[in-house]
């Protein structure tokens, strides 16, 4: 099952685009960065904002661009509860499959 999400952020700067913020269910948004990578519980709700190239924005060049996976362990989801930060035990670590 999925034990961690990752999402990685690559953006040439300064940034060309607006919006592609990840907001999650409690309102929090955060910002895409160049180089940025992120760690979150994989049941977690959110959703990527809109995202608008800056008029004249080379769509390769220019863009958004995000790498995202998960980590997978042998934990039963029902030990996992929504919305909530884990930890992994270090047993539990020996598991990860990348």
């Amino acid at each position: 099952s999925k034990a961690i999400t990752f999402l990685y952020y690559a953006q040439q700067e300064p940034r060309q685009f607006t919006g592609g913020g990840l907001e999650f269910a409690d309102g929090t948004i955060i910002e895409p960065e160049n180089d940025l990578l992120l760690w979150i519980n994989p049941y977690q709700r959110h959703r990527v904002l809109e995202v608008a190239l800056n008029e004249g924005a080379d769509p390769w060049r220019g863009g958004r661009w995000t790498m995202g996976g998960w980590l997978h362990a042998d934990v039963a989801h029902e030990t996992w509860r929504p919305y909530e930060l884990h930890t992994l035990k270090s047993s539990q670590m020996r598991h990860l499959i990348v």
